[in-house]
């Protein structure tokens, strides 16, 4: 327990909010070569400005499978300060919790299968490759994230035949859930364009804020699915209304609202697209659809990751685990497209939140679950 726990604080004492590194990979690369892996580091970087760290480790035993453990060290801002009972970077034990930001999402999990992967490679004789691809940009949309780490990948011929992902998936105890998938997202922005006027001559202006409000409600009432076999129905969630208008007699000629989608197989990112275009043509020409994809519904078909992940959460915790499709994205709709992938971690009760913490027996329980995984993936026949 003093290894991992000593690792995810190391981990967490960077400030490596995106794209920020602050270290965190060194941190990797020092504990993986001191196991016998090879390491590279690498700086992926953009004509604006955004450099990022991007790690690849591999540590190989004959010529069977590459099972990659794929996670980032990126982290969100720690948002108030003042509401931290704690320093965010400053990683603290209280009442068994370990709390700072990433400890949780999802520095405990990378330092947990570090430390599985460095007893799994002394104590068997397996065939295969264990391999990390570790980002520095996953939270932040990943334009040099995950995908330029893939293309790394590709050039230098180190694609994983299987991945295991680190996002905190558990809920109420670590082990009661595995994703096997994701919905699919799309981020959107709506703009309605009118013309500016005086409140009182309401004929020589046109009010950009109607068609927008008649626009939302019809999104807002429109039931999408009951969902499919493998997801949950579609939903929508408006996220942010704003018009630069701060006075009351001024009639404002531009408006602007940003909404998410996240959806199964019922539709496509391009027919939703196509759908929101048409839905705001039927009530103004004024209004102007611009759409993000974010990734397409995935969902994994390796029996073999599968099984050996149930197994090994049944031989540690005695949990018969539920496979599910909920949650965010990840970097596995990225990577889905080269291989299958399963997504376990901790619980992910405060990701994203002040006071992000993980419980610090979860953490030991994690390198149990994952040492187990790789033996019942390279040893199980």
């Amino acid at each position: 327990m003093t290894e991992v726990l000593e690792l995810t604080k190391d981990l967490i004492k960077c400030r490596s909010v995106t794209p920020n590194n602050d270290g965190a990979m060194q941190v990797i690369e020092s504990f993986l070569r001191g196991a016998g892996f090879d390491v590279e580091i690498f700086e992926c970087s953009d004509p604006d400005g955004w450099n990022v760290s991007n790690l690849y480790a591999s540590f190989s035993k004959g010529n069977g499978p590459n099972l990659a453990f794929v996670g980032h060290v990126d982290v969100v801002p720690v948002g108030d300060i003042l509401n931290w009972s704690s320093s965010p970077f400053e990683p603290s034990v209280v009442d068994g919790k370990l709390f700072g930001r990433g400890a949780s999402d999802m520095k405990s999990a990378i330092a947990a299968f570090c430390v599985a992967a460095k007893s799994f490679i002394m104590s068997s004789d397996f065939n295969g490759t264990i391999s990390f691809l570790i980002t520095g940009d996953e939270e932040e949309g990943s334009p040099q994230g995950m995908r330029s780490l893939i293309n790394w990948c590709i050039k230098n011929t180190k694609l994983p035949n299987f991945a295991i992902i680190g996002e905190p998936t558990s809920s109420e105890k670590i082990g009661d859930y595995v994703n096997i998938g994701r919905r699919g997202s799309i981020n959107f922005k709506v703009i309605s364009n009118g013309t500016q006027g005086h409140v009182a001559y309401p004929e020589f202006a046109h009010n950009a804020i109607n068609p927008m409000i008649s626009f939302l409600n019809t999104i807002l009432a429109k039931k999408w699915d009951d969902g499919d076999s493998a997801f949950e129905p579609t939903s929508l969630e408006i996220t942010s209304i704003s018009v630069d208008n701060d006075v009351t007699n001024i009639i404002p000629g531009r408006a602007e609202a940003r909404f998410n989608v996240r959806f199964n197989n019922n539709y496509t990112a391009d027919s939703l697209i196509a759908l929101f275009r048409d839905m705001a043509s039927l009530i103004s020409s004024t209004l102007e659809v611009q759409s993000f994809p974010s990734g397409d519904p995935f969902v994994t078909d390796s029996e073999k990751l599968i099984d050996s992940i149930k197994s090994a959460i049944f031989d540690v915790t005695g949990i018969n685990t539920c496979t599910t499709t909920k949650g965010a994205t990840s970097d596995g709709r990225f990577l889905i497209k080269y291989c299958p992938l399963i997504e376990f971690g901790c619980c992910y009760s405060s990701i994203h939140k002040e006071n992000e913490f993980v419980n610090v027996d979860d953490i030991g329980v994690l390198v149990n679950i994952y040492t187990k995984f790789l033996e019942r993936f390279f040893l199980d026949n």
